[in-house]
């Protein structure tokens, strides 16, 4: 019974340290990540700036549950609504920042720097 009793108490200590010990990296962070791949998950674009080189297509995938955009704040480049597993792709060829967004969801935002 001690023992029954002491794995219920231990198991799920050993769950929440190790828990909180995991950092998953990009995550909301906003320093640019060489990369050309944007997952959209947890209603947000992972990373949320990335830095490509001019002639870069850049692919967004929607990995969420729901139904995303991703709009550029000057109407530059945009996405038709999509649903969970479908990708949109846009082709960087100058040089700059450009801004972009969820046009369903306001507080999701993102940059694509090209250098």
């Amino acid at each position: 019974m001690k023992k029954i009793l002491l794995a219920f108490v231990l198991f799920p200590s050993i769950l929440f340290l190790g828990a909180s010990c995991y950092k998953s990296s990009n995550s909301g962070s906003s320093t640019p990540v060489a990369t050309n791949q944007v997952s959209i998950i947890n209603t947000s674009f992972n990373p949320s700036t990335i830095t490509v080189s001019p002639g870069t297509t850049v692919t967004w995938t929607n990995n969420d549950s729901t139904t995303h955009t991703v709009t550029s704040n000057d109407n530059s480049f945009g996405s038709n609504q999509l649903s969970p597993g479908n990708t949109f792709q846009s082709t960087f060829n100058n040089t700059g920042t450009f801004s972009y967004h969820c046009s369903i969801h306001s507080s999701m935002t993102g940059q694509v720097i090209v250098k």
